[in-house]
């Protein structure tokens, strides 16, 4: 088994350095990654297998918070099938505003609430799902919200995820989890993206124009 302190501790050192985290927001990570790395096998909660690639994980977590910030610049950011709380366990180390993880599995949503107390970050944990007709379980009352940015990362294919949002209009940006090269469509306008090892962060949102 690899060495989850010493390695992970060293290569999320530098990851942060990159990004500009620091204070609080850097001791929730460390936190956050640690945690992560000792449930990894035991809740299956992400498909990383060593301590490079949570990193990576972290990393594309903190390129949407970052542009998040940019964009929408705080409020309500809702990421739908956290999991192991990528990206929103992140997001919530640095990000202004309101942070919901939406999740249906027990156990997956049960890591999300304690760790989340361990990092020392309020987010609220819903036990629910997004399905095309919709919001369902814990997370149905979203439907009446406003939300600055929805995220879900490895849950649906980039098409699919936007088909499941675009007539949401209480949502204002979309994260996609993608390869680059992707493009959104002509229902949707990019406001950036970040690239991340073989990975792209974009947020989008609904063309004005578009019918």
């Amino acid at each position: 088994m690899w060495d989850a302190g010493l390695v992970l501790d060293g290569l999320l050192e530098a990851a942060l350095e990159r990004w500009g985290i620091e204070g609080e927001a850097r001791a929730r990570l460390h936190r956050y990654a640690e945690m992560l790395s000792r449930q990894l096998r035991v809740r299956r909660l992400s498909g990383a297998r060593d301590a490079a690639e949570i990193v990576a994980h972290v990393e594309e977590g903190l390129a949407a918070a970052e542009l998040g910030r940019a964009l929408a610049g705080s409020g309500t950011w809702v990421d739908v099938g956290s999991g192991g709380g990528l990206p929103g366990l992140v997001v919530a180390a640095t990000w202004p505003g309101r942070v919901v993880l939406v999740e249906p599995r027990g156990r997956r949503a049960d890591f999300l609430e304690l760790a989340s107390l361990r990092m020392g970050v309020e987010v609220e944990v819903l036990r629910g799902r997004l399905e095309p007709r919709g919001w369902v379980g814990e997370a149905e009352g979203l439907a009446e919200q406003e939300i600055a940015v929805a995220s879900a990362r490895a849950v649906f294919a980039p098409e699919e995820w936007l088909a499941r949002v675009r007539n949401m209009r209480n949502i204002e940006w979309c994260s996609v989890h993608t390869r680059p090269g992707w493009t959104p469509g002509p229902a949707w306008v990019s406001g950036g993206w970040r690239e991340v090892s073989a990975w792209r962060v974009e947020f989008v949102r609904r063309d004005p124009a578009a019918t």
